[in-house]
């Protein structure tokens, strides 16, 4: 300021002219004691007598300038605070607007460690990154308790502290570094919140200054607006962790989650929804709700609903689980259940929907039906079977007198005898019983049939030989039958009837229209995942027979009794409604399952499951021969507890030329027994001499 006084007089000097004539100029002045001030400058010019006066008019601005330096670092303060989002943002900022507004060249930041309770550095500006460096790195290695230091001496009293020059205070364990840096005065103030103290902010000059108490009142409030930030800033870190941590929940949860207002503009979609619905959340977000997701069926009603409790503020369904149809992205409908809420926010309505999606519940629901339909079929089938046996068993004792009875009048009477078209008339009506009884008994597994390990193939091949020649030529028959399968532990009769049983169905069906029968042979693991589990077998590996046809089909009210004892859709005459009964026995006494897929006026397809044995195949049974002649004599013992057939018997065989003795008791026939005995003759040996 001294150069710019003597150039401006040397210049007024020798141009006599100056543009300062009337102007206001700040200037720094220096006290006698050395100490610089700011001031203003005004300079008037008046002539009197021919010489020229000037007047100089000086003012202290020193408060002036302080005033706006102390606002201009409230308002850069205020400002940060206003652009900032985050604390670690704001921290360095804060301490540059401080330091440039009052012409200040170093600011600290100190915060409090919770643990130790003490203050350690977190942030340092300075006007550039060089200056102060040694000062700077002590500052850094250091920490303060309370009482210690500007920052302790703060932190202690909660109130802002004023040091004149640092290298003089007996409380600044810096100050010889200060010195060496050439730092001087220096103030810090407490950020606080209430009573509790976060942290110290500590500023440096390098001139020495008095202690402003105006300045420190007033960034005594600066600290406070810099802790209400902080808390400001920790609550909205806290919110959002709060909402992230609700966004994860929401995300993780098994339930599809949306919200939505009153316009059904959808506001958020979890990630199950996504799953559910097919529509990703950056896709969905804003779209209506109905339009998306709810079938078009339901759409009317559900907009009805809605609009309703808008108006009304009641509903039918809110708060209450409903059960109803989504929509996929892809078009495709599925069951949900439903649960709404609804909650009012700024004057609207915004409604939560919780969505689970029903489709593996109705699966288990229908399988558990299933199993429970077949249990109860199962029971019933079990029951008409016992009845059914202990019927036929009894029916078969009085069949075998009227066919020995017969056979006896027969062998009795003459060739010509008029009599025998009529005995023939009976015999064949007896065997006709007699095998209607046989297939009884093969329904309710009372038979005696004997099971052998066999591979399916021939036996199939077998009986579709025999198949393919009572078939019409309208009925095509086709055969893929795999060679390489396991065998089973079957009874090869059995097998046989089944496959001619299925062989006859088909053909009835596709009487009228003609048609294709297709029978399949293939092997099939059953794992613990396969739908058969809930037929009640095992995993393993099974035989699959599938015999299909092209016929008219089978009802689903038909289906569900098929399998019913003398159940028929067949004329009068052409059916004893036992062959589909037969097989269901012969395939459960195997330990295997049978299936049916059909619809009226389509194809029908029967499958049969048998489980696989890992034996080796047995050989082929061997053949009786079958003796001469029954005729003989000698005494025999005919036991049997039917009276009727005890008589047949005895019948039979005197004319035999045998001596008999009947019994109908085993306790009078064993002390029989046990005093002479030519012969014992059981009913299975008549049975075979008889063929």
């Amino acid at each position: 300021d001294q150069n710019s006084c003597n150039t401006f007089l040397l210049t007024y000097r020798s141009q006599g002219t100056t543009r300062m004539s009337g102007v206001v100029k700040e200037l720094q002045a220096q006290r006698k004691d050395g100490t610089v001030f700011p001031l203003t400058l005004t300079l008037t010019e008046a002539p009197i007598w021919g010489n020229r006066l000037f007047t100089v008019l000086l003012r202290d601005i020193t408060e002036q300038k302080m005033v706006e330096r102390r606002l201009a670092a409230q308002y850069a303060v205020a400002q940060v605070l206003a652009e900032c989002t985050t604390i670690q943002e704001a921290t360095p900022e804060i301490l540059r607007a401080v330091c440039e507004s009052l012409g200040w060249q170093l600011g600290i930041l100190w915060q409090v460690d919770p643990d130790c309770q003490e203050l350690r550095c977190v942030e340092v500006w300075r006007a550039s990154p060089d200056r102060f460096s040694r000062f700077v790195a002590l500052t850094q290695g250091m920490t303060f308790s309370k009482g210690v230091g500007l920052p302790g001496r703060t932190w202690g009293g909660g109130q802002p502290v004023w040091i004149p020059d640092a290298v003089q205070d007996k409380n600044f364990p810096r100050a010889t570094m200060a010195a060496e840096e050439g730092l001087h005065a220096a103030f810090a103030f407490p950020i606080q919140l209430g009573s509790a103290i976060h942290g110290i902010m500590e500023f440096f000059s390098r001139e020495i200054h008095e202690p402003d108490q105006a300045l420190l009142h007033q960034i005594l409030s600066v600290g406070s607006q810099i802790g209400q930030f902080m808390q400001r800033i920790n609550t909205e870190l806290t919110l959002r962790e709060r909402e992230e941590e609700t966004r994860l929940i929401l995300d993780t949860a098994l339930d599809a989650v949306v919200t939505f207002n009153e316009t059904e503009g959808i506001l958020s979609w979890n990630s199950q929804a996504e799953r559910m619905f097919g529509w990703s959340r950056q896709e969905i977000l804003g779209q209506s709700l109905v339009a998306t997701i709810i079938p078009a069926i339901y759409r009317e009603g559900y907009l009805e609903g809605l609009q309703s409790y808008v108006r009304t503020g009641l509903s039918e369904i809110l708060n209450h689980r409903v059960e109803l149809s989504g929509l996929h992205r892809d078009g495709h409908e599925f069951p949900l259940e439903m649960a709404m809420t609804a909650v009012r926010a700024k004057g609207q309505f915004i409604f939560s929907g919780f969505f689970r999606d029903l489709t593996e519940r109705r699966q288990t629901e229908e399988a558990l039906r299933k199993s429970g339909e077949q249990l109860r079929q199962a029971q019933k089938m079990e029951a008409i079977g016992t009845l059914a046996g202990g019927i036929a068993h009894d029916f078969n004792n009085i069949l075998s007198s009227i066919i020995g009875y017969t056979e006896l009048a027969m062998a009795q009477s003459g060739r010509n005898s008029e009599v025998v078209p009529r005995l023939q008339e009976v015999l064949q009506a007896g065997y006709r019983a007699k095998k209607l009884v046989r297939q009884i008994l093969t329904f309710s597994r009372q038979d005696d049939s004997g099971k052998k390990v066999l591979f399916l193939q021939s036996i199939v091949e077998e009986a579709l030989n025999l198949l393919r020649a009572s078939l019409p030529s309208t009925i095509s028959l086709e055969a893929d039958l795999q060679s390489n399968t396991l065998p089973v532990l079957a009874d090869a009769t059995q097998i046989h009837q089944v496959v001619m049983n299925l062989g006859a169905n088909a053909e009835y069906a596709m009487r009228e229209s003609g048609g294709k029968l297709m029978v399949k042979l293939d092997q099939v693991d059953v794992n613990e995942d396969h739908p058969l589990l809930n037929q009640g077998i095992s995993v393993g590996a099974y035989i699959r027979l599938a015999v299909s046809d092209s016929g008219k089909g089978i009802a689903p009210n038909i289906q569900k009794r098929i399998f019913d004892p003398f159940f028929t859709t067949k004329g009068v005459g052409e059916g004893t409604g036992l062959g589909l009964s037969v097989i269901h026995g012969v395939v459960t006494s195997h330990g295997g399952t049978i299936q049916v897929e059909s619809q009226k006026g389509g194809s029908t397809t029967f499958l049969i499951y048998l489980p696989c044995s890992t034996s080796v195949p047995s050989a082929g049974p061997s053949v009786s021969v079958m003796p001469a002649s029954c005729f003989g004599h000698g005494r025999v013992m005919f036991v049997d507890d039917e009276i009727s057939i005890a008589r047949w018997g005895k019948d039979m065989l005197e004319a035999l030329g045998y001596e008999v003795q009947v019994f109908t008791n085993a306790a009078d026939a064993w002390k029989y027994l046990n005093r002479i005995l030519t012969i014992l003759m059981c009913w299975s040996l008549i049975k075979r001499c008889l063929g």
